[in-house]
Order: structure tokens, then sequence, then C-alpha cells
């Protein structure tokens, strides 16, 4: 059984050139667009650690919207560490709303 370690986020592909990272923290909700491959956060930084692990894909079409709802669903939900509503779960819920898998 292996466990990843950090925080937990979601990229989406954009229909234009870029992606579109969505994570939430202790700290609280946190994006990021950018243009190119959002492979480059795979990648070792300075440190030599990387900044993300891949944990699963999915190529299933969706349309903004459709992640504007699964944001909503989850607005009354207290995320907390220690709690039924990680911070972790906020990715995993998105993840699987726009992919229909289950990431585990």
């Amino acid at each position: 059984d292996d466990s990843i370690l950090g925080t937990t986020g979601v990229i989406l592909k954009t229909t234009a050139d870029g992606w579109l990272y969505l994570r939430l923290t202790a700290v609280g909700f946190h994006w990021e667009h950018a243009t190119g491959s959002y492979r480059r956060l795979t990648q070792a930084d300075s440190s030599g650690s990387k900044r993300l692990q891949l944990v699963d894909s999915s190529t299933q079409k969706f349309a903004s919207r459709d992640v504007q709802r699964l944001l909503e669903e989850q607005r009354p939900l207290e995320y907390a560490d220690g709690t039924p509503h990680e911070f972790s779960a906020f990715a995993k819920r998105l993840f699987n709303g726009v992919s229909g898998k289950s990431c585990e």
C-alpha cells in the first residue's frame, strides 16, 4: 500500500494551450493557470524534489459548467485534516466528477 504525502490537487487541461491547477489547503483555495505543458509541474525543482506526482489521469471531456457545478457542490463542506473531509478529498471529488472514475 503506497501513501503519497503532500498537497493534493487536480490539473485540468483547457481547450486552449494551457491547464488549470486547483487545490485546497489549510490556507485556502488555490488555483493557477498557465500555458504550455502541465508536465513541468512533475519535473524536479532546484532541490531535486518533484512539485507533483501524477496519481491518475483521464481523457474524459467536460464543460467548464461541469467544473463550476462540482465546485458549488463542495462549497458547504468544511475541509480539515483529520476529519471526514480531508483537504485531499476536494481534489478527489473534483477529479471523480469530471472523469467519471474513482481516484483512490
